[in-house]
């Protein structure tokens, strides 16, 4: 499907390889494992593939989130998450050092984790005047808490205020990509969407945000985008 689409990007949520009844400190311990699994999934695919995350260990025993560059199954590039919510500081996960950038040929990828998008303070040390940095991309594996009775108004405003607004300061499209379901006993909700500079070019309707959905976007915008739903 990849190849017939002529996809160049593919992005996975964050958490996407767990389940309702993992944990934290279990998973973390499978790292190794499965890493190799998805890298053997991916092997075939002629794209760029933002893995998600994964839970791994530190050599002093604490826990980190870690998102992964593939292309042909190898590992690219690597990004360790800054900002882990409450809830992810309390079963022992750490922050990463500091933000990065992907060198991805002559372009240049901004990888954020989920709430790693509050900090946007640090961006101007990473990436100076945005002009001319060659940034192509920002890309946000993410899982967004089920908020039960929000409403729509509500989420349309945190889309515009938090991503659409990093794009337009970045000068480049920002990918979000959401888990959805059960994950580590927790309900998440799919608010995926792609913004660019100039607004909101697609995101996950209220009514199939608990839904698992394949998304084919084009980032210029010319063609509306492709929806298969997984289940």
């Amino acid at each position: 499907m990849l190849r017939r689409a002529g996809a160049d990007l593919v992005v996975f949520p964050e958490y996407a390889w767990y389940g309702p009844s993992d944990r934290h400190a279990s998973v973390a311990d499978r790292y190794t494992s499965l890493l190799a699994e998805v890298r053997t999934a991916t092997r075939a695919w002629p794209a760029w593939v933002v893995a998600g995350t994964f839970l791994r260990r530190r050599p002093d025993g604490a826990l980190e989130s870690v998102s992964h560059l593939l292309y042909g199954g190898e590992v690219q590039a690597t990004y360790v998450k800054v900002n882990p919510t409450d809830r992810e500081r309390q079963v022992g996960i750490q922050a990463g050092r500091s933000l990065t950038l992907w060198e991805v040929g002559p372009a240049r990828w901004l990888p954020l984790i989920c709430a790693d998008v509050f900090c946007q303070d640090r961006l101007t040390a990473l990436l100076g005047d945005v002009e001319g940095t060659g940034l192509q991309v920002v890309v946000v594996p993410t899982a967004s808490p089920y908020r039960a009775g929000e409403p729509v108004e509500a989420k349309w405003e945190r889309d515009e205020r938090i991503f659409q607004a990093l794009a337009r300061r970045v000068g480049a499209p920002v990918v979000k990509a959401c888990c959805t379901g059960l994950l580590f006993g927790h309900p998440f909700q799919g608010r995926s969407l792609a913004a660019t500079p100039a607004g909101i070019l697609w995101r996950v309707e209220p009514d199939e945000e608990r839904l698992p959905l394949l998304a084919l976007v084009d980032l210029r915008g010319v063609t509306p985008p492709l929806i298969e739903r997984l289940s």
